[in-house]
């Protein structure tokens, strides 16, 4: 986890986060690289590719923002609004970087019920519940950069 809240997700944070995984021995072109990022944190790669076309960095999020699928930097990017934000300010949040293994999913228990509705004939009512858990399984393959969102846009 590193702590560098000056800019929006950057290249440089991308690439310290690869670099931080190598150190610890994960080999990044056997593993899924994703990167989980707000959409804040997308809507700031937007106006950045918009209003700095020629830069490096603008060119590989313009790529990314034709074909999201490919991903940015050798990352499947996951846009998601369940990102921690920071207790110092509103506009701080840390993105993650993590390979697919970094992560368990535990089989799901499901509980299904059948039941006749009260006051309805013949009425019936189905309803499944699913409990699913996800769990941390190595340190190593995660790694979190707080960004914030305002100000240095990137």
């Amino acid at each position: 986890l590193f702590r560098s809240v000056n800019s929006a997700m950057t290249i440089w944070k991308i690439q310290e986060a690869k670099r931080r995984m190598r150190i610890n021995d994960v080999d990044l072109d056997s593993e899924l690289l994703c990167l989980a990022i707000s959409p804040d944190m997308e809507m700031a790669w937007m106006t950045y590719a918009q209003t700095a076309p020629n830069d490096t960095f603008a060119k590989i999020i313009s790529n990314y923002m034709d074909n999201p699928s490919k991903g940015i930097l050798g990352c499947k990017v996951i846009v998601t609004n369940k990102l921690t934000r920071s207790t110092v300010s509103a506009t701080q949040q840390q993105a993650l970087i993590f390979t697919k293994r970094a992560f368990k999913i535990n089989a799901p228990s499901y509980e299904i019920k059948i039941d006749e509705l009260p006051g309805e004939r013949h009425a019936t009512s189905l309803v499944a519940y699913a409990k699913v858990g996800v769990v941390r399984r190595w340190d190593e393959l995660v790694c979190g950069a707080w960004v914030d969102n305002v100000g240095v846009l990137v």
